[in-house]
């Protein structure tokens, strides 16, 4: 598989970075923007019979790369060292699975993430990219998340993540991602009625 996996000049470790380089990550991911639409295409079009699958920012398009996505989801064991910082500061042991979705399938969730927050700007002008700020305690701090719909940001990378490790479950359905669009475009719109989405 010919794919560049994201490689951020930044870590991700919000909660511990200063302010400066959680913006800083914020505005490379966002212009990276095209560059990762175009890596993505590249690999979906590379598996049969996807060859002809374009990137056109269609909510259609989402139902052919959700269905590509539960093939290629893949786990790793977490090293000792992971598990000891992920229940540093917790009393709770032995709370943290022995597997971690793979560095290529984070990649994709990314990509797909950024794809899928695309298309719902493409849909529905009136939402926007914005990075959350305001609480360290939220599980947003530091993401991009989609404004517009509602009192809830659309969080894309969380959900695609959530998708994936239901997918390492055998619990995930091969339209999920479309349906996860159709359920926030109520919301974007519910928030502004003027807008008119492309049909699927």
């Amino acid at each position: 598989m010919g794919y560049n996996i994201l490689n951020p000049p930044y870590a991700t470790d919000f909660r511990n970075m200063k302010r400066e380089d959680v913006e800083a990550f914020y505005s490379w991911l966002m212009e990276q923007r095209p560059v990762r639409i175009i890596e993505l295409q590249k690999v979906v079009n590379e598996t049969a019979p996807l060859e002809h699958w374009c990137a056109d920012y269609t909510p259609a398009s989402l139902k052919a790369l959700g269905n590509w996505f539960m093939q290629y989801v893949q786990m790793r064991s977490r090293t000792r060292e992971e598990i000891d910082k992920l229940e540093a500061g917790t009393r709770l042991k032995g709370i943290y699975g022995e597997y971690e979705l793979s560095i290529p399938t984070m990649s994709f969730i990314v990509d797909i993430a950024l794809y899928l927050g695309e298309v719902m700007r493409k849909q529905f002008p009136h939402t926007r990219w914005e990075q959350a700020l305001k609480d360290k305690r939220l599980d947003t701090y530091g993401k991009p998340v989609l404004m517009g719909l509602g009192s809830v940001p659309f969080d894309p990378i969380r959900l695609i993540t959530t998708m994936a490790y239901r997918i390492s479950e055998g619990a995930a359905w091969h339209d999920d991602l479309y349906q996860l669009f159709v359920k926030w475009a109520r919301h974007a719109m519910a928030h502004d009625p003027g807008a008119q989405p492309a049909k699927a």
